[in-house]
């Protein structure tokens, strides 16, 4: 049989185009990874908000830590292997990494969600981008555009409006939302010490070792706790716990840093748009919350500061 030039040509784009859609279509998997992350992580505050008078905040948080780790760390210790990494010399770094963005970041985040609706405290978390700059600025890198600044500034913004989510000023509103800018920053510290770390082991054995390191220095906060409480949960509670830390915690996680293999931190970072409306419809459908006029103007202030920080 014998093939013409044109045969020749049309096979090779034939094969060019069925290499195309495979790309588009693995793109498109990475996508949906980290959308379905985000739609998991968007739950984390309407579901809190449900047991937090049965489960004390600080223990739901170590919860989250002890059952996010059970589930990465068996795809920590294949990242461990494939890239020979040394583990008791990840040590030290790991200790910190587990203070910043898990022990402390929990115990302030749980807490925030106790005084503040959920819709208010998954928008403010949504708005840790806003926080990572300004500490990138003051102890990393200073120079930075006009774009960026007013994002900052708008964000901050953003996130006092809710001090008035109930439309009159609330003492617990303003310790809420104080609460979890504390985490906020908390957050940010750990996201800019975890580039350098991320770049030596990989994005999801950082994470796995971070959150397991989280969890075992959270230990000693259990000592002001009463961990008896969790012998009497109902099985709605004990479900709630279990979804908290294997799927929203652990396979959040995993979904996430899967997604973002196959996408720029670009793409992944500008998903965090989704988070905000997604947690205040959850909410208004599962628990009832009201969507005041600060709470609008709040997260529309947010999604538009988030616009210029990660655009920048």
């Amino acid at each position: 049989m014998h093939l013409t030039t044109q045969d020749t040509l049309a096979g090779l784009g034939y094969v060019m185009n069925l290499t195309q859609q495979s790309l588009m279509h693995e793109k498109l998997s990475h996508y949906i990874f980290i959308f379905t992350a985000i739609i998991l992580w968007s739950t984390v505050e309407v579901v809190v908000k449900t047991i937090y008078l049965s489960v004390s905040p600080i223990l739901i948080g170590f919860v989250r830590l002890l059952l996010g780790s059970i589930v990465l760390l068996p795809f920590a210790y294949i990242e461990m292997k494939k890239r020979n990494i040394q583990f008791y010399s990840t040590i030290p770094t790991f200790i910190v990494l587990g203070i910043t963005g898990f022990a402390l970041h929990y115990v302030f985040y749980h807490m925030s969600i106790a005084y503040i609706k959920a819709s208010s405290a998954a928008t403010i978390v949504s708005s840790i981008p806003v926080f990572v700059l300004l500490f990138t600025i003051i102890f990393v890198d200073s120079n930075v555009g006009w774009k960026s600044i007013f994002g900052i500034l708008l964000g901050i913004f953003g996130v006092f409006l809710f001090v008035f989510e109930n439309v009159a000023f609330s003492f617990n509103s303003l310790v809420g939302v104080m609460l979890m800018v504390i985490a906020a920053c908390l957050w940010s510290v750990f996201a800019i010490l975890i580039k350098k770390v991320v770049d030596d082991y990989g994005s999801l054995f950082a994470t796995a070792m971070s959150i397991s390191f989280g969890c075992i220095l959270s230990m000693p906060i259990l000592f002001f706790e009463n961990p008896a409480q969790l012998l009497n949960l109902s099985g709605y509670e004990i479900g709630a716990l279990l979804y908290l830390g294997v799927f929203a915690t652990g396979l959040g996680y995993l979904l996430y840093y899967t997604g973002l293999s196959g996408t720029t931190a670009l793409q992944a970072s500008s998903m965090l748009y989704f988070k905000p409306p997604i947690a205040a419809l959850l909410a208004t459908l599962l628990i009832g919350e009201v969507i005041t006029a600060p709470m609008v103007a709040g997260i529309v202030v947010i999604l538009v500061a988030l616009y210029f920080v990660i655009g920048e």
